[in-house]
């Protein structure tokens, strides 16, 4: 059900602080560039090629599984976490430093991100000019495995375990070397989850996932399109998708194997169009090619042009990319036509928090 390749359709239209308010040729190019963008996105919601997909027997959908840990087994995980967690500042290369935490468990505790999830609550941390250390709530997550055995008197041993590793970004540079402080993280437990079923009747219905409203505005071949009516920047609706076929069967993408295939048939298929995922749409876009699937470039141009050039010209960025674009519809890439497309959700509760000094 998860991903198999990242679904790029991200456009961010925030020009604050990018642009002067004079047209000079640094701005013609990037207007230039960003409706080029927009055109390739529209283009390719409206006009994608064949698709590529396979459907087998899907697993059990996660609403209906059974709860698997009790009360007393996720205070048990929980105090095993905290119990081997460590703090660790991480520089990389291009990526800025960033805060990791890494912790393990036991092997027995299968799907771990299946079972809660962890973020930063509050933080104290300072660098070494005392400055404030601001960090990301949301970790990117890593997961791995730990095995050993000895043989001691007689008698083999094992250490069979799995590793977390939650990289939190922050804004010190490469350069920073020590910070100090303290971080409150906090835990919430999966206790099941929510989900609505989309089909192609729906266009122009309006449903509710875990107190988010959106309307289903459009359903294109392999693409659902979504205006999300209380979406707010920060968090997002945290959903997954999975797409069943009027038989019950999952439609998922090709494996690596099965495309090498059908590459040597044909050199000019790119992995990058079986792709799945989420993206961001603007309305003003959709809009246009909505009314001309097949709209050329230039026309293109001609109608998205002033409007770009209002929000550059506008003081509150915001709100006018607001007015001049529209709200941004959230795309959803699935390997193949869609039937019967489960969006889902975790409900969290059983909140723990915890603190670690650095």
């Amino acid at each position: 059900m998860k991903s198999k390749c990242i679904f790029l359709l991200i456009f961010i239209f925030s020009f604050q602080g990018a642009f002067s308010q004079n047209v000079d040729s640094t701005l013609i190019k990037q207007l230039y560039f960003i409706k080029k963008i927009s055109y390739g996105a529209g283009s390719s919601l409206f006009n994608d090629s064949k698709l590529y997909y396979k459907t087998k027997e899907a697993d059990e959908l996660p609403w209906k599984r059974e709860r698997r840990f009790s009360e007393k087994e996720l205070v048990t995980i929980t105090d095993t976490l905290i119990h081997n967690s460590e703090l660790s500042l991480n520089t990389g290369k291009y990526s800025g430093t960033s805060i990791r935490l890494f912790t393990t468990f036991p092997r027995d505790i299968l799907n771990i991100d299946e079972v809660f999830r962890i973020q930063v609550e509050q933080s104290n941390l300072l660098d070494s000019m005392n400055n404030i250390v601001t960090i990301d709530p949301q970790p990117s997550v890593f997961y791995g495995s730990e095995f050993s055995s000895r043989y001691i008197n007689g008698e083999n041993y094992s250490h069979n375990w799995q590793n977390l590793t939650a990289s939190f970004s922050t804004n010190l540079n490469i350069q920073t070397k020590a910070v100090k402080g303290e971080i409150t993280f906090q835990v919430d437990f999966i206790l099941g989850y929510d989900y609505v079923e989309i089909t192609p009747d729906d266009i122009g219905k309006v449903f509710s996932l875990n107190n988010h409203d959106f309307k289903v505005v459009d359903i294109i071949d392999n693409k659902v399109v979504l205006s999300i009516h209380n979406e707010i920047e920060e968090p997002e609706i945290d959903f997954k998708f999975v797409n069943l076929n009027d038989k019950g069967l999952e439609v998922s993408p090709l494996s690596l194997e099965d495309f090498n295939e059908l590459k040597m048939q044909d050199s000019t298929l790119s992995f990058f169009s079986m792709g799945t995922g989420t993206g961001k749409l603007s309305q003003a876009v959709y809009d246009i090619f909505k009314s001309k699937p097949n709209i050329q470039f230039e026309e293109f141009d001609e109608k998205i042009h002033s409007k770009l050039l209002q929000l550059i010209e506008a003081e509150d960025k915001e709100g006018a990319e607001l007015k001049y674009l529209g709200p941004k519809y959230t795309v959803i890439k699935t390997a193949g036509p869609i039937s019967n497309l489960y969006l889902y959700c975790p409900i969290y509760g059983e909140v723990r928090e915890f603190d670690l000094q650095l």
